[in-house]
């Protein structure tokens, strides 16, 4: 049994193993406090992975204006990676140009790569330093591409030669000939169709380009010293000129660059070019016919003006050569990005509304060719010094003419604006900000979305993959999660969409829909799923929505009810059939009600869940999406007497506006009119298809009342469409319904007034401060960073924000119908209402004075709080004063096994602001517990608090109040070692309670110091440590530093930090010192606000307690497990920690993120758990160890095939059986395959093999695996370890295998590929093209 259970383990770490080994990849992030930028090694060829790590280190290096995105992937995989360089760089500014260099189009053509890595080195390096730089990063977006062509370059040889391997793509084909080309004969009608039949990279370059309003670009070739122009091909393919409608303009930049570079306006330079090129300029075609080329598709299909530049005769020259390149093109590159500042820019809006319009085409008397304005309204026109006459039009209005427009040479351009009114005779609604989703070749009018493709609906396990599938896809901007679990235990999946997932962002609003309530009500469920495909397909490509996902914190849960969904029936109109949950609950009616008295049920699970989500965001703006009617709905929803009349809430105006926006971008819900017979309700008409709820009809206990009345959140509910759950046909045409309707409405989570309320002086942000908005009986509270939102109309408001322990504040404030203003509250702190807010009413904690005994004040809060508060005696001082503990526990609540934390003042001798402010803490929580304090009694159920007020106390007597210097002190520094008896005592009290976290209150400074940690996780939990601290810290959180009058002397506290170390290393206590005050010994009159600015800190830093993963270890019969034989560890990000257990019980507090939990037992198999660790939050978790299989026994042929049809017949969902052939004996050689989706093949899930049975008489290998297969099966829902490597790789186990004439072969049905066998060489293997590798040996006499 132990070789088995040996076996058994080597094949689970060989399966972790691969796992693992898939899942890495290039962490350039981490690296960056080793990593350095080398400028004297800049100067050489970069492969793929060194630009990757170049590129990652300079984002990290200049994170305000660097940033780095990806454009596609090449065939070979490799990103197309570019460089965002502005100021703001994770912000649109509307108006602001965008420039863009491309390089090694051909991957040998290598020169143009490293140019623009010196480029972006150049740039980044000098923003600071040179006002010219700083100015063209400011006021230019400039998007830098080293490599568009990675798999040719990897290939490609450096040397004194131009030979072709690496000009091409890894199919083989030259990306310059492979762009729709204006002289063949294809007609497109669409984005899409113009991307048929094109290599990866022309086609992720493609929708790059047209996603974006690139303004003017240069594409870096090599091979000859010359600028070239469009157009590059002509109509009969002969070698001649080809001129653009821009042919001036485009000669004008062309001799700009070549002029400024410092040899190609020569003209000749390469052998093969007898006459040169007069001027180092040419026309495209006039040299020669390139068709399919991407200068020529820039300037037919997009905004942007293209040209050609190529660098040198060499296409990848000796890396010597490289440095006379970047001074020969250097300041050529520099001039060129300045030209996107020429000729005339400004902004096209509506000239009533004064909305942006978008796709308004801009026309130059004389010039046939357009630009298009973006989703801002802004465009830019690339023009030569002169005088102009503009048109500017749009399908929905009437076109507008300027003349005498006088355009200087150079920069800035001219500013010149266009309001257009709507055209009344324009039939077609044009929603405002919204943009046409397909365009026409040399049309040049903007793609503004690149649209789904795909309608269908989605069951449970299909949206599971379609999220996990669009979440790794997009993972820079999507994070999915799951907020709980329906009642038959689906998941409650939500995607959150943001380009910083994972955290609140402060400033930035919050925004949720929610789909699929109502089981049956299907549409909005789809549409969320077409919504979060539109997001990730169009970020960093449409302005709009790229700007949406940068600036909210979009959060999208498809499915609240999908147990219900898998009842419905498609085709149902409006039956009740999947409405309610598997409880035959309505959620709708399951939320507390605004008028508790009319009765509530017991909440639902998907409630609760949905709840607690809401509870845990600060969100702002929500909806709730529905079906059977078409209407935007919104509150109130329920009246006091149940009576079906308008329920106006406070915010009623703000509401309708609301609904307004949705229903007016909507093209019929707008007109109001009812759904047909047999729809929805009979004879319902809408005015402007909106309405209150309760004057539609009553519903108590609804989500929507409840996220207003109960939430900082605004919410509609959007009744999508009159058919409940519709064919799958007709998604396509609820989607083109609801798109700018959806979009429209996240943006109006950007009206009205937003700000901050902070600490008036310390800048500290101050949560839940209630702003009340005068005449308005509605008010919102500030989140935990101190930022609000309000919601509001446009108008005049009297605004107040108001804080327990702090004055009140109220300013007047004017809202206008667009972005909210910004109103900022800095509250002063009272006294007297902080100590009744915050510090039940102790007015001794205040005292303006130091504790003169400090043992008797110990004691007397010992008799106040007896049972409470024990003070023991731990040691003498040198002196022969005691040194006194104080034990803080409610042993008869909460759980056994509590966190140990300590807290100690006075190390050093000097610093008496520690003794104060831990007897006043000891003080406040003794009454907290006396007072039944909800916050103070879940630290005590969770944690033994001991404290050392004084460790050095004979300083008392030697330090000089106000000596903030500490210089004036008489005694002697300590030590810190075991021979003086102060330390000493510490000594056995750490050695005594093995406390998990310590903190020392010091002064003589602000902020923390800790131990050097030897695991990774130690170290972050330090970090979080200090940083719970110093975030609730006044000055600490707003980087307050101490002035040199208070600097620090021999009483330094950085000087002393081999205590921290020395807790750390013998105990493996976490100790934190933390500087409290600039002055060393601070004047009594400091005590109260000292106090104040302590005391939430110092509770944060206790509360770290309950953070980490607690729980119990017990057999499959419930019963404990002895820690004499358990042995439990958590594995981390890096690390593997062993973890002691106190009888079955284990605690570890841990940083937050993911980890596995591991138990195991003697006699028993051990059980994988993971679980994910968040802030102030205990995972809980219960391991049941089964017992290990006794005794194996062999088994036939016959008996194998029934063992595994029964394991395939009692775990149908995961495991599949079936034959891969025959051996000569006509027995079917079997395989069993285990993973989530059996018999279907999804892309990125490799397969992993394993095969028994080569050899006939080799047995032990075969029953291995059979009992392999029963222990996943078994355990494949408990264990999820091997859950998640039955998720992520396919498990294919043939073990019915025998040779036919010395060779063996099998297939793998999951992943395609054959399994071969050599009998003589005993080898055996097999791989997926995913990524999946595994592999078996024969025996030594093979």
């Amino acid at each position: 049994m132990a070789e088995f259970r040996s076996c058994l383990r080597y094949l689970l770490y060989k399966i972790v193993l691969i796992l693992v080994l898939t899942n890495i990849r290039c962490s350039c992030k981490e690296q960056k406090y080793a990593a350095k930028l080398e400028l004297d090694n800049l100067a050489r060829y970069h492969n793929y992975t060194e630009l990757t790590q170049l590129l990652n280190l300079y984002e990290i290096s200049y994170p305000s204006i660097a940033q780095l995105k990806t454009a596609g992937k090449s065939v070979q995989e490799r990103e197309l990676w570019y460089m965002k360089i502005t100021s703001n760089v994770t912000e649109t500014t509307p108006g602001k140009p965008m420039f863009k260099y491309v390089a090694n189009m051909h991957g040998n053509e290598a020169v143009g790569r490293e140019m623009l890595v010196l480029l972006i080195d150049y740039l980044l390096r000098n923003y600071e330093s040179d006002q010219r730089i700083k100015d063209l990063v400011d006021y230019t977006d400039i998007y830098i591409m080293p490599s568009m062509n990675p798999d040719g370059f990897e290939v490609s040889i450096e040397g004194n030669s131009n030979k072709p391997p690496g000009r091409n793509n890894a199919n083989d084909v030259d990306l310059n000939r492979d762009f729709p080309d204006q002289f063949d004969k294809k007609k497109y009608t669409s984005l899409q169709s113009m991307l048929v039949d094109r290599q990866p990279e022309t086609q992720n370059m493609m929708e790059w380009i047209l996603s974006n309003h690139f303004v003017l670009s240069a594409n870096l070739h090599g091979g000859s010293v010359v600028a070239s122009y469009p157009y590059d091909d002509r109509f009969d393919r002969m070698d001649a000129a080809s001129p653009a409608p821009d042919q001036n303009l485009f000669v004008y930049l062309a001799h700009l660059y070549s002029n400024e570079h410092k040899t190609m306006h020569l003209g000749k330079h390469c052998l093969d070019e007898e006459s040169g090129f007069k001027d180092g300029i040419t026309n495209g075609a006039q040299w020669y016919d390139v068709p399919g080329g991407m200068q020529d598709f820039n300037y037919l299909h997009s905004n942007c003006f293209e040209i050609t530049l190529e660098l040198s005769c060499l296409k990848r020259p000796p890396h010597e050569q490289l440095n006379t390149e970047w001074e020969n093109n250097r300041e050529a590159l520099l001039a060129y990005i300045e030209q996107v500042h020429i000729g005339i820019t400004g902004f096209v809006t509506d000239a009533k509304t004064s909305e942006p319009i978008s796709a308004a085409q801009i026309n130059v008397d004389g010039i046939s060719h357009t630009v298009a304005s973006d989703s801002y309204g802004a465009f830019w026109r690339l023009l030569l010094n002169g005088t102009y006459t503009v048109t500017v039009s749009h399908a929905s209005y009437q076109p507008v003419t300027k003349r005498d427009i006088h355009v200087w040479s150079g920069f800035p351009a001219t500013m010149v604006d266009f309001q257009l009114l709507r055209d009344i005779d324009k039939t077609t609604p044009v929603a405002v900000s919204s943009a046409p989703t397909t365009m026409t070749p040399g049309s040049g009018a903007e793609i503004s979305f690149l649209e789904p493709t795909t309608f269908q609906h989605h069951d449970y396990e299909q949206l599971k993959t379609f999220l996990m599938e669009t979440a790794a896809r997009c993972s820079s901007i999507m994070r999915l999660y799951s907020i709980g679990q329906s009642v038959s235990g689906r998941e409650l999946y939500v995607m959150e969409v943001s380009n910083n997932v994972g955290v609140h962002e402060p400033g930035e609003p919050e925004f949720k829909y929610v789909g699929n309530m109502h089981g049956n009500e299907v549409v909005g469920r789809e549409m969320l799923v077409l919504l979060l495909q539109l997001l990730c397909d169009n970020y960093g490509k449409n302005d709009r929505l790229s700007h949406l996902v940068d600036t909210t914190h979009i959060h999208i849960m498809p499915s609240m009810n999908p147990d219900g969904y898998e009842k419905a029936v498609e085709g149902d109109k409006r039956s009740t059939v999947g409405r309610n949950n598997s409880n035959d609950v309505d959620l709708n009616r399951n939320f507390p009600r605004r008028f508790p008295s009319r009765g509530n049920e017991a909440r639902q699970p998907e409630v609760l869940a949905v709840m607690r989500w809401t509870q845990s965001l600060p969100f702002v703006l929500s909806a709730n999406l529905h079906g059977g009617s078409l209407v935007a709905n919104y509150p109130y929803d329920d009246t006091k007497d149940g009576r079906q009349v308008y329920s106006t809430a406070p915010d009623d105006v703000v509401f309708r506006h609301l609904a307004d926006v949705y229903s007016f971008h909507h093209p019929r819900m707008h007109l109001g009119r009812s759904c047909d017979i047999g729809h929805g309700l009979l004879n319902e008409k809408f005015v402007n298809g909106t309405t209150n709820g309760a004057f539609w009809y009553v519903v108590a206990g609804g989500m929507q009342d409840w996220n207003y009345v109960y939430m900082n959140c605004f919410e509609l509910t959007i009744e999508m469409g009159c058919t409940k759950f519709p064919y799958a046909a007709e998604l396509q045409t609820y989607w083109q319904e609801n798109e700018q309707s959806l979009i429209s409405y996240i943006e109006e989570a950007h009206k009205g007034v937003r700000g901050f309320v902070l600490a008036e002086g310390s800048g500290m942000a101050l949560e839940g401060a209630i702003i009340h908005v005068h005449t308005i009986d509605k008010d919102v509270s500030s989140a935990k960073d101190g930022d609000y939102w309000r919601l509001l109309v446009p108008g005049a408001y009297k605004i107040t924000a108001m804080l327990d322990g702090y004055n009140v504040e109220t300013h007047d404030v004017t809202v206008i119908d667009g972005v909210a203003a910004v109103l900022n509250f800095s509250l002063t702190r009272d006294p007297i209402r902080w100590l009744q807010s915050y510090d039940f009413d102790l007015a001794a904690n205040l005292r303006a004075d130091y504790v003169d005994d400090l043992g008797a004040a110990m004691l007397l809060l010992q008799e106040q709080y007896q049972g409470l508060v024990t003070v023991v005696e731990l040691g003498k001082t040198a002196g022969g004063k005691s040194i006194n503990g104080i034990e803080l526990s409610t042993p008869q609540q909460g759980v056994t096994t509590k966190a140990r934390v300590g807290l100690i003042g006075q190390m050093h001798p000097e610093q008496l602001i520690g003794p104060e402010m831990l007897i006043r803490l000891t003080r406040h929580l003794a009454e907290g517990v006396h007072q039944n304090d909800e916050r103070i009694g879940k630290i005590f159920d969770t944690t033994n608090i001991h404290i050392i007020p004084s460790v050095y106390g004979d300083g008392v007597t030697m330090a000089n109040e106000g000596d903030c210097s500490g210089r004036n002190y008489t005694g002697q520094q300590p030590l810190y070692g075991k021979l003086e008896s102060e330390f000493a005592a510490l000594d056995n009290s750490l050695q005594k309670h093995q406390l998990h976290f310590a903190l020392s209150v010091e002064s003589s400074g602000l902020g923390a110091g800790y131990a050097a940690a030897t695991t990774l996780e130690d170290a972050l939990l330090l970090r979080e440590l200090a940083g719970s601290y110093e975030g609730a810290h006044p000055d600490m959180s707003s980087n307050g530093t101490c002035d040199e009058s208070h600097a620090a002397g021999s009483t330094d506290s950085a000087m002393f930090s081999s205590y921290t170390d020395y807790a750390y290393d013998n105990y493996g206590t976490l100790m934190v010192s933390m500087a409290i005050d600039c002055c060393s010994f601070p004047p009594r009159l400091r005590l109260a606000p000292l106090w104040m600015d302590n005391l939430e800190p110092m509770l944060r830093f206790i509360e770290k307690a309950q953070q980490g993963v607690r729980g119990i270890v017990l057999n499959e019969n419930s019963q404990l497990l002895s820690s004499n034989t358990t042995m439990l560890k958590i594995t981390g990000p890096n690390n593997t920690l062993d973890v002691p257990m106190n009888g079955a019980e284990f605690l570890r507090i841990l940083p937050r993120g993911h980890y596995t939990v591991t138990a195991s037992s003697h006699g028993y198999d051990s059980l994988s758990k993971k679980t994910s660790v968040v802030e102030h939050a205990m995972s809980m978790l219960q391991l049941e160890l089964d017992l290990e299989v006794e005794q194996i026994v062999y088994h036939d042929y016959e008996q194998i095939s029934e063992l595994l049809h029964e394991l395939q017949k009692s775990h149908p969902h995961i495991s599949k059986v079936y034959s891969v052939g025959k051996s000569v004996q006509q027995k079917e050689i079997l395989a069993f395959e285990i993973g989530k989706s059996v018999g279907v093949r999804l892309p990125g899930i490799p397969s992993i093999s394993f095969v028994a049975g080569l050899h006939g008489n080799e047995v032990v290998g075969r029953e291995i695996l059979l009992q392999f297969v029963q222990h996943l099966l078994k355990n494949y829902n408990k264990d999820d370890t091997i859950k998640e490597v039955g998720g992520r790789f396919y498990l294919v186990g043939s073990v019915g295998l025998h040779t036919v004439g010395g060779r063996a072969v099998t297939s793998d049905a999951a992943g395609g590929r054959a399994v071969t066998s050599d009998a003589a060489g005993g080898q055996a293997s097999t791989s997926d093209a995913a990524g999946g590798q595994a592999s078996t040996s024969g025996d030594a006499d093979s």
